[in-house]
């Protein structure tokens, strides 16, 4: 599965919050999968469960949350 940051509708962009801040509103686990998510556009399971040394499940718990609160999006590769 790759996930996407959702981006502001509109002209101009917003500036993205402080880490700490999102930390604050989510949760840690929550924002650094948000804040690593945004910073390269897109990840996988595979490179988020990699980066942030953290189980699969954990990361798909925490990503199913990000995509109902619309903050992400992510759609399932077809193997090959």
């Amino acid at each position: 599965m790759t996930t996407s940051a959702s981006r502001p509708a509109g002209p101009g962009s917003v500036p993205p919050p402080r880490p700490r801040v999102l930390a604050a509103l989510l949760g840690v686990t929550r924002a650094r999968v948000l804040v690593r998510i945004a910073a390269r556009d897109q990840a996988t399971t595979s490179d988020l469960v990699g980066e942030l040394e953290v189980s699969a499940a954990t990361v798909s718990h925490h990503t199913a949350v990000l995509r109902e609160s619309a903050l992400i999006t992510s759609r399932r590769d077809s193997p090959g």
